[in-house]
């Protein structure tokens, strides 16, 4: 044994995903109940998971909303086909660096949903 860490994944993207996230040191550490820890450098970041939307061949999506344990605010983490996902996306600067960009505000009734929009990062 030489105590790497062997992922698995039920595709290529969602592999991709997982190893990138482990190269930038974002490592899945415990789950318990419905809150999940995060293992970045070297703080344990929580996670809730408030609920999981599964993928279906309509929406051509799956999404998780969590709140963040840390800060309560509330995510909206979406994965699935480019044409599912962008036109509900606008790309606008990141906030710790002008030129990165990420996808932020689902165009969505919020206040009919009682939600408020979050930024999905």
């Amino acid at each position: 044994k030489t105590g790497d860490i062997l992922y698995k994944a039920q595709s290529q993207d969602e592999d991709a995903l997982v190893q990138a996230a482990a190269q930038l040191h974002m490592v899945f550490f415990n789950k318990s109940g419905n809150i999940l820890e995060v293992k970045f450098n070297t703080s344990i970041l929580q996670y809730e998971v408030l609920e999981t939307l599964e993928f279906t061949s309509d929406r051509k999506r799956m999404s998780v909303v969590l709140k963040d344990c840390q800060n309560g605010k509330i995510l909206l983490l979406s994965k699935g086909a480019d044409e599912a996902i962008l036109p509900h996306a606008r790309a606008v600067p990141y906030p710790q660096s002008p030129t990165s960009l990420y996808f932020s505000s689902f165009h969505m009734n919020w206040p009919a949903a009682g939600l408020e929009p979050v930024e999905v990062i």
